[in-house]
């Protein structure tokens, strides 16, 4: 392309915007910003949905497990167990996902840190899963002795605590 016509383009699109801005009386306002990769940001924003939901799961799996050991309840701790699959399989989306998005989007600064946390907290929220299962075989092996209340109190005291823990540790 000869170079007379880009020059009239460039001129044509980028200096005229600048003359017209050069005028205190009248001159139109900015344009608003546009979003440079708007699937990015929609994708990331996904994957932190994806996240908290994952959050939510495994502070329930641990509510449970905790609730099947004072109970004691056999099944509830069971179904603790077989919830662990669920667990591990959404760490992998977010931790394949993540990867993803640094593989083709190149991601720089906080949005690069954002999805360094995501799997980080990702992966301890399935170690969570991993302890609530390991509480639910706890409570399957000790469901014929006879029940500690003390124990069990401080064991559901531990529980809640480690669940708002959690639960705040997300949101932060």
């Amino acid at each position: 392309m000869p170079l007379a016509p880009v020059a009239a383009l460039w001129s044509d699109h980028v200096m005229t915007p600048l003359h017209r801005h050069s005028d205190p009386e009248g001159s139109p306002a900015p344009p608003p910003p546009v979003e440079a990769r708007p699937r990015f940001h929609q994708d990331l924003a996904a994957l932190e949905q994806q996240m908290c939901d994952m959050a939510e799961r495994s502070r329930q799996a641990l509510e449970r497990s905790v609730r099947a050991l004072a109970e004691p309840d056999t099944a509830l701790a069971a179904s603790v167990i077989e919830g662990d699959a669920d667990l591990d399989r959404r760490y992998q989306d977010i931790e394949a996902r993540a990867i993803d998005l640094m593989g083709r989007q190149q991601p720089v600064a906080s949005d690069l840190r954002l999805l360094v946390a995501l799997i980080h907290v990702a992966l301890h929220l399935e170690r969570i899963g991993d302890a609530a299962v390991d509480l639910g075989e706890a409570t399957q092996a000790v469901a014929s002795l006879p029940p500690m209340p003390e124990v069990l109190g401080s064991l559901q005291e531990m529980g809640q605590a480690a669940a708002s823990m959690t639960a705040m540790a997300v949101d932060a």
